[in-house]
């Protein structure tokens, strides 16, 4: 389980004021709200890549203050613009992430087999990352994120470049993922693929949780005519 709680913390461009929010194994939690309501900070903060101010972070037992290393070894992240070392290529940094990650060779390339007939990656997962097209690296960046069966699995956007069939196949792993015990935390302005995923939603405003449950839960406390998260986000926050 993941357990975040009155959670601070600043960027240069966002803050989290107070956050807190739950998530149980094998459930799907999508975090939305306003450009500048804190989204993409919560993803680097729980990934251990932007310190805290204060609060708590524990993910299954383990405290991300006192014991980063565990944490990181149970966590996939997928960043938002996507971080690759783009001198590789995409096969190339699987089978390094997944070598970081203790999985034998064999595993690795059994793996990265798997995932790149999963995701549809094609012969691009050969080619150098900077001579990948944004839909590639996209795909190339969530195997990467997901090559060791993570327990907590933070997306940031994780459909964007992506056309169609990149979405359906994106929607498909995050469920599989789900389905074998994953936390997965999908912070997203996609309120589609939030409503078509997430178990529980989390808006927050301001750095702060503003409304959290499930979709009808969200529509009944809102009202909302429209019986969809973009009503309910509507309601909230007019055409802004």
């Amino acid at each position: 389980m993941l357990k975040v709680q009155d959670l601070v913390a600043n960027s240069a461009l966002e803050r989290l004021n107070g956050l807190s929010f739950f998530v149980e194994n094998g459930q799907i939690l999508a975090v939305i709200g306003r450009s500048d309501s804190g989204l993409h900070l919560l993803g680097t903060v729980l990934a251990g890549k932007c310190p805290i101010v204060s609060g708590e972070i524990e993910v299954n037992t383990y405290h991300q203050r006192y014991q980063s290393q565990k944490v990181r070894a149970q966590s996939g992240y997928l960043a938002n613009p996507v971080e690759l070392e783009e001198f590789l290529t995409g096969f190339e940094l699987l089978d390094l992430i997944g070598s970081l990650y203790h999985l034998s060779p064999d595993a690795r390339t059994k793996r990265i087999s798997s995932l790149a007939e999963e995701l549809d990656i094609g012969q691009s997962l050969y080619s150098m990352i900077e001579m990948t097209a944004p839909a590639n690296k996209q795909k190339i960046a969530l195997a990467a994120a997901v090559i060791h069966q993570p327990k907590m699995l933070v997306l940031d956007e994780p459909t964007q470049f992506l056309d169609f069939s990149g979405q359906q196949r994106v929607k498909e792993l995050i469920i599989d993922q789900a389905k074998v015990g994953s936390m997965v935390i999908l912070i997203t302005n996609d309120l589609r693929l939030a409503e078509d995923l997430a178990d529980q939603i989390l808006i927050i405003d301001e750095g702060k949780k503003l409304m959290e449950g499930t979709l009808q839960q969200l529509i009944n406390q809102t009202k909302c005519r429209s019986r969809t998260l973009t009503g309910v986000m509507t309601t909230l926050f007019g055409d802004d």
